[in-house]
């Protein structure tokens, strides 16, 4: 006898209602074992193969963060969620592509309010790639909460990378910046009219270079701090 996955209801026909099965996953969510969260994971896969799309993906997320996947599981799933056609992250043949791959549907899912478990489940993933910064800076202009983005998956990412230097060019805002603890000198260029409130919080910085077209200036450790002539 076939057993059926992980909260799947059936209907008469033996066909499963998509809807229900994700109202059945979502009342477990908080009770699930290790091991249910696992099966959970890849029912709410199968869903969004079949078109159930964001919302199954949303759930899968919040049952990754409960499900006993290790690391190099969790990345073969999320790598392969939207395809794998030449199976380079089935078989993890190229992971910082893989990685690169996962982040940025983990990041596509997240949304300000979320608990940031998308954020943090993608941060489980930078140590695949020695050059994620690079990515994430990219990304960090776009997203839908760059002060959760910041803390959840750049920050991380700065700190597994000993990263402690920063160039922004054309910023339009320094949102999430104040996470970036870790920072020792910061350059920015050609960024009119932003706010450099956070810039304040960096205790480590002791180099802050402001560029423009006309003029570069090198300006003292006080400048971000808050009531301070550059901090808006």
């Amino acid at each position: 006898m076939t057993q059926k996955p992980f909260g799947v209801h059936a209907d008469e026909n033996g066909r499963a209602d998509s809807s229900t099965r994700l109202d059945r996953l979502r009342a477990r969510l908080e009770t699930a074992e290790p091991a249910e969260a696992r099966e959970a994971v890849l029912e709410l896969m199968h869903l969004s193969a079949a078109g159930d799309g964001g919302e199954a993906l949303k759930l899968a997320v919040r049952f990754s963060c409960r499900a006993d996947y290790s690391d190099e599981e969790l990345l073969r799933l999320w790598s392969t969620v939207e395809g794998d056609p030449d199976g380079f992250c089935e078989h993890l043949l190229a992971p910082a592509y893989c990685a690169g791959k996962a982040i940025r549907r983990l990041v596509e899912l997240s949304v300000p309010g979320d608990g940031g478990e998308a954020l943090k489940l993608a941060a489980r993933f930078v140590s695949k790639d020695r050059y994620a910064s690079s990515l994430l800076l990219r990304l960090w202009k776009r997203v839908r909460d760059p002060d959760g983005f910041a803390q959840h998956l750049l920050a991380p990412a700065f700190r597994h990378e000993c990263r402690t230097e920063l160039r922004l060019f054309h910023a339009g805002s320094l949102t999430g910046l104040r996470h970036l603890t870790m920072l020792t000198k910061l350059r920015l260029a050609h960024c009119k009219k932003i706010d450099l409130t956070e810039v304040g919080e960096l205790a480590e910085l002791t180099d802050l270079e402001l560029t423009t077209a006309r003029a570069s200036r090198t300006l003292p450790r006080s400048v971000g701090s808050p009531g301070s002539p550059g901090s808006s």
